[in-house]
């Protein structure tokens, strides 16, 4: 299962569930483009003691 349960959102867009089979929501989402809107609230501000580093995703 995909992991932001977008799957059941999309079986909104589909009249019946073999519709929503056929298009095969498994085999279509990797290669499916994705908009993100991030909002972001910096509460604190000052010295961190240790940096912070992220691994690297995918796009």
């Amino acid at each position: 299962m995909e992991p932001f349960g977008w799957s059941l959102k999309a079986r909104r867009e589909f009249l019946t569930n073999p519709e929503y089979e056929r298009f095969d929501w498994m085999k279509q989402y990797p290669h499916m483009k994705v908009n993100v809107k991030v909002e972001l609230s910096i509460q604190k501000f000052g010295r961190q003691d240790k940096s912070i580093h992220f691994k690297e995703g995918r796009e």
